[in-house]
């Protein structure tokens, strides 16, 4: 049982979008190879990754176990990237950012502009998604940063006001003066809270 980056990648975004069509969009694969991927990593597991239904796709338990273990590696690899993108003289980090559709439209293009201008050795990936989808996603570590309304519920996520992001901290500043935002991360980790007029999931 073999499975590489690109089949671990692709299961994940295909249980996160909850069908394999916008799975496959988000992993820049065709829908065929996408399918046939799919296909391959359950003959290979002698069981089946995921549920088939007309409102999608679910995983069954042994895709949940899979997305667990592939959601550390690709956390892992991204690491691994970082690390030695260093000593090749390339970026010297890279931050995932998800954000809810107002946030990305509104004030994030220009405070990510800003911020990568100063920081031309980090990447951002940038991904738009909803404000309570993405509370849990953050939770399980799949972002690094989420800017959700400040509204939003976040049992899972500890909040400060007083710390900022270590990997994003001059975008994370800049949020100030905008009062219904809240940036998030992992426990362990901080929220930054923002002020200015509500948002909307």
């Amino acid at each position: 049982m073999r499975f590489d980056l690109v089949d671990l990648n692709l299961f994940r975004h295909i249980v996160e979008a909850g069908s394999i069509t916008r799975g496959a969009e988000r992993a820049h694969l065709a829908l065929a190879a996408a399918s046939t991927r799919v296909r391959h990593m359950e003959q290979a597991l002698g069981a089946p990754l995921l549920v088939r239904g007309r409102q999608g796709v679910a995983p069954t338990q042994a895709g949940r176990t899979l997305l667990q273990h592939a959601r550390g590696i690709l956390r892992q690899a991204e690491r691994l990237h970082e690390d030695l993108g260093a000593y090749a003289g390339g970026l010297a980090g890279q931050v995932r950012v998800l954000s809810n559709t107002n946030a990305l439209t509104e004030f994030l293009p220009d405070t990510l502009s800003t911020f990568l201008a100063a920081h031309p050795n980090v990447s951002v990936d940038l991904e738009e998604r909803l404000s309570d989808e993405i509370v849990g996603l953050i939770a399980e570590g799949v972002g690094d940063i989420g800017i959700v309304a400040g509204t939003t519920p976040t049992p899972t996520l500890h909040s400060t006001s007083r710390q900022t992001a270590s990997k994003l901290r001059n975008c994370t500043r800049s949020l100030s003066g905008r009062p219904m935002l809240a940036a998030l991360l992992p426990r362990k980790r901080c929220i930054a809270l923002a002020r200015s007029r509500p948002t909307k999931s």
